[in-house]
């Protein structure tokens, strides 16, 4: 008899992101108790992680919306262009203000073709300062192309590490989901990777992605999801995000093989090789 794969599917108490040390925040839209909802829009969005960090939206107009799924599981929905959630002036939002090491997972789905009329790139996360325009950290789908983007700065105004990983995102009326993680290191000529598990109408792939990050410090106080979060917000997200787990600190690769693996079983994508 074939075993019973809802039987192997592993929970958030086993070997999920808790699992793992260094948990700083964990948003998962397939849990309604973390949600709170206007109607159907999300105006605040809680982490699991047991840190008690959130993000929100105070503007009705700007808050996205609880609808749809991806690989079956719920799914918020931005507009692309203006919806995204933030958190100002708390540990998150601070979290690689100075010279700090991240790892992030980002599960979701890019924009289809008439989305990406509306824009045609969008911020998945970002990590930036109410004080200036140029934001610190950033992942994001590449203009005109199906790849993802990673940058980081080191201060104000210069892009000090960055890396495109080629992936088939857009997908025309059927877009592609993606789980893609990023580290991060704190300093020096250390590299940074990044990695996406594409999963398209029928076929997965796995692409890999570094770049060194010279040292730098800047200091920050916006987290966001949906968008570059600067002084102001803009490069909105039009499509769907699911999850987003961060770390404070790179995970070694059996580490970050387990939390992919363990995402990639929750969302039934195929090949989690990193």
């Amino acid at each position: 008899m074939g075993m019973n794969h809802r039987l192997m599917r592993p929970t958030a108490s086993g070997s999920g992101p808790k699992s793992v040390s260094g948990l700083l925040a964990w948003f998962d839209a397939g849990d309604s108790s973390t949600l709170t909802l206007n109607g159907s829009a999300v105006s605040q969005w809680n982490d699991k992680s047991g840190n008690g960090y959130s993000v929100s939206q105070p503007t009705s107009n700007n808050q996205p919306a609880l609808t749809g799924t991806v690989l079956g599981r719920p799914t918020i929905d931005f507009d692309g262009s203006n919806d995204c959630l933030f958190s100002d002036n708390t540990g998150l939002s601070a979290a690689m203000s100075g010279d700090k090491s991240l790892t992030a997972f980002v599960v979701g789905q890019m924009h289809t073709t008439a989305e990406a009329s509306i824009n045609n790139v969008g911020a998945w996360i970002s990590f930036g300062s109410t004080s200036t325009g140029t934001p610190l950290l950033y992942i994001r789908a590449a203009a005109d192309s199906g790849n993802f983007q990673f940058v980081v700065r080191n201060d104000a105004s210069s892009t000090v590490g960055g890396m495109f990983v080629s992936s088939d995102l857009i997908g025309g009326a059927s877009p592609s989901s993606f789980l893609v993680s990023i580290t991060s290191p704190s300093q020096g000529a250390a590299v940074e990777r990044a990695h996406a598990v594409i999963r398209g109408s029928t076929t997965s792939a796995t692409n890999t992605a570094s770049a060194a990050r010279p040292a730098g410090n800047i200091t920050l106080n916006r987290f966001t999801i949906g968008a570059l979060g600067t002084n102001a917000f803009s490069d909105f997200f039009p499509a769907r995000i699911s999850e987003v787990i961060l770390y404070s600190k790179v995970l070694s690769d059996a580490d970050r093989t387990k939390v992919v693996a363990w995402l990639a079983k929750r969302y039934n994508v195929t090949t989690p090789v990193i």
